[in-house]
């Protein structure tokens, strides 16, 4: 898992979100243009339409635009789908699948317009497939508690292990022999395998900046 790799895909959704909401503004102004105002009998109906017409168009390249960003968000995703251990990792491969297809939407709407219309139907269907996929999955299954309980626990030990190792000087704890390029990796080792007791009195002393400077874990 990557803290930095989240953020980004956090980060690419909410552009993704801002410029899809911003977008939306082209669609008021086409129904605008499709009333009976005063103010529109300045334009003649071939101009009003034209101009509904101009509201529609650049609504889809909005679109367009922020598609490619939620398609960097899905390919994101995937990989830390596929690398968390949470999930499976078929579901990894399609939302990774999933943010390709809608990058080749994207861009192929933006660059060849043209081809829009053939690309749609074709890249639609996988994408459909992943993100229902995921959904499915987090509603009836979710994550695998097991696995993110085991994570958890972990990384709380090595935060305490780090803890002590920094407060503590480890040349004052008996090393055993153990070369000086192994000391601070001895010292977590031992920081994991001493009893819960000692581990979690040794992170409130260290927290606090007091202890004894030559507790044993063994």
């Amino acid at each position: 898992m990557s803290k930095n790799l989240a953020l980004l895909a956090v980060f690419f959704n909410l552009v993704e979100c801002s410029i899809d909401e911003v977008n939306k503004l082209n669609l008021v102004a086409a129904l605008f243009l499709s009333g009976d105002p005063d103010y529109l009998k300045a334009f003649d109906p071939h101009q009003m339409r034209a101009l509904a017409y101009l509201a529609l168009r650049l609504h889809a390249y909005g679109y367009a635009i922020s598609l490619v960003f939620f398609g960097f968000v899905c390919l994101i995703l995937g990989n830390l789908l596929f690398r968390s251990g949470y999930f499976p990792r078929t579901l990894g491969v399609l939302m990774t699948i999933t943010g390709l297809s809608y990058l080749t939407i994207g861009f192929t709407q933006i660059l060849v317009p043209a081809y829009a219309g053939k690309v749609f139907p074709i890249m639609a269907a996988p994408a459909f497939i992943g993100e229902l996929s995921l959904c499915l999955w987090l509603t009836v299954k979710g994550v695998n508690l097991t696995k993110w309980n085991e994570k958890a626990l972990l990384a709380s030990q090595r935060a305490t292990s780090r803890r002590i190792i920094t407060f503590l000087n480890p040349r004052e704890i008996p090393l055993n022999g153990i070369g000086d390029r192994h000391e601070e990796a001895y010292v977590c080792s031992c920081v994991l395998r001493a009893p819960a007791g000692v581990v979690d009195r040794l992170g409130r002393a260290a927290a606090l900046g007091t202890t004894e400077k030559h507790t044993r874990f063994d």
